[in-house]
């Protein structure tokens, strides 16, 4: 057992460490201009995963339990093994979580799994179409649209504006911030209910269709203005 668990942490080293060397070569193209999500979601799947079925375990064993009593754990099994990769993976993504999507993770762990899954997926399609994954600037608006798109398509409606909306809910944005990001997310999931039978290719076409037409919206001397 404890050699697997060994060669479990090694496997995760080794994967999260190439996901940040993809991340940290989108943010030198971009100048460093980058947001707090893109190294959130740089975190190893395995990471994610493994803390959903831990959630479920711990369901099972504590059925009275919240999703605060969960976190809280998760909390001090990290600060217990500072040294083990797979606690530190749960540390980090309880971290990276806003409360409002702490609760919504506790209420189906799966499609909090689904949604992260796409925003990986949204970040990398924004990378391979422009070079990097930027902020506040007409490739974040790409990323957010189609990340709720791809909610929408993988998962449903109403979870998609639940998870877009709860993770937005950070005291620390600026509120312009917040809008932008709202406002794209909202046209994405538009596009993506708008066009029920387009492929996850084809949906990112109309989103990047929409950043071309104004559509979308990024932020210029602190106001929103109409991606070009």
């Amino acid at each position: 057992m404890k050699v697997f668990r060994g060669l479990l942490a090694a496997v995760t080293i080794v994967m999260v460490l190439f996901n940040f060397h993809g991340f940290a070569l989108a943010a030198s193209k971009s100048g460093g201009k980058t947001s707090m999500e893109n190294a959130f979601y740089a975190i190893d799947n395995r990471s994610f995963l493994m803390l959903v079925r831990e959630a479920e375990k711990f369901k099972k064993e504590n059925p009275e339990a919240n999703y605060q009593d969960f976190f809280r754990y998760i909390d001090r099994t990290s600060r217990k093994n500072p040294g083990d990769v797979v606690a530190q993976g749960y540390y980090d993504i309880y971290k990276g979580l806003t409360d409002a999507e702490k609760q919504l993770f506790w209420e189906n762990p799966w499609k909090a799994y689904k949604a992260y899954l796409a925003a990986r997926d949204a970040i990398g399609e924004t990378t391979r179409r422009f070079g990097y994954s930027g902020h506040n600037d007409c490739t974040d608006a790409f990323r957010h649209a189609y990340w709720n798109a791809l909610m929408v398509k993988r998962i449903d409606l109403d979870w998609a504006i639940r998870w877009a909306t709860a993770h937005e809910q950070n005291p620390n944005q600026p509120e312009i911030e917040k809008q932008m990001d709202l406002y794209n997310n909202a046209k994405g999931r538009e596009i993506a209910v708008n066009n029920p039978s387009a492929s996850e290719p084809q949906l990112a076409d109309k989103v990047d269709a929409a950043r071309r037409s104004g559509v979308l919206v990024r932020i210029s001397g602190n106001q929103l203005v109409p991606c070009r």
